[in-house]
This record gives structure tokens, C-alpha cells and sequence, in this order.
């Protein structure tokens, strides 16, 4: 299964969104005939209710049989609906450490610090 995931960004502070008792990047699973950059924005739009611009792709992290395609974004406009998450944070890159994500989502937590997007 292909799945989208995006770093949201507006200025400093990245957007993570809590679903249950995980934090996440937010994001969904790609549809029939759809771009991966039209999923994320579609799945952005659908779950909390904003705009992004896609930036890049940023990295793959594969577990079991799902294919997480995560990419950077800049938050355009709206604001946030918590449609599908009980809650969601603009945090800066050096606060995540303080909260608890999905497996995935700790991966890419790691490569965003190495990287220091």
C-alpha cells in the first residue's frame, strides 16, 4: 500500500497532527489515477481542513506492506479541522523529540534532524 506523508512547514514551525495516541506527519493513502503530489494535498485538505504547496520528495520509509512517500510542504492557507486527529501542533524541528510518534513517523523524525530541513 502507497501512502503520502508531509512536513508541513510555516516559518519555523512544522505541522504534526495526533491520532489516538501517536503523533504523525498527516497524510493518507494514494488513490487510483492520482499523482502522489495530488494525494497529499487532497488528504491534507480532507483531514485538517488546509492548503499545502508541495515542495519535494523528502524520503520513502518502508515497513511490512506499506510504502510511506513523505514529502516537504508549505502550508498556503485555511485553518485547521480536526477531521480525522484529536489534535494537531506547530512545533519547531527541535521539539520533536518531546512527543511520541508511529514507527514511521520516527524515522522520518530522525532524518528531518539530520537533515535540518
Amino acid at each position: 500500500m502507497i501512502v503520502t506523508a508531509a512536513i508541513i512547514r510555516k516559518g519555523n514551525k512544522v505541522l504534526i497532527a495526533k491520532r489516538g495516541d501517536k503523533w504523525e506527519f498527516p497524510g493518507g493513502k494514494l488513490e487510483e489515477n492520482e499523482s502522489m503530489e495530488e494525494c497529499i494535498k487532497r488528504e491534507i485538505k480532507e483531514e485538517l481542513g488546509i492548503e499545502i504547496s508541495v515542495i519535494k520528495k523528502f524520503c520513502i520509509e518502508k515497513k511490512d506492506e506499506i510504502e510511506l512517500h513523505v514529502f516537504t510542504a508549505n502550508y498556503e492557507k485555511g485553518n485547521i479541522k480536526l477531521n480525522f486527529h484529536n489534535d494537531a501542533k506547530w512545533i519547531g524541528i527541535e521539539e520533536l523529540n518531546n512527543y511520541d510518534f508511529l514507527p514511521l513517523d520516527k524515522r522520518i523524525v530522525k532524518k528531518i534532524q539530520s537533515h535540518l530541513i
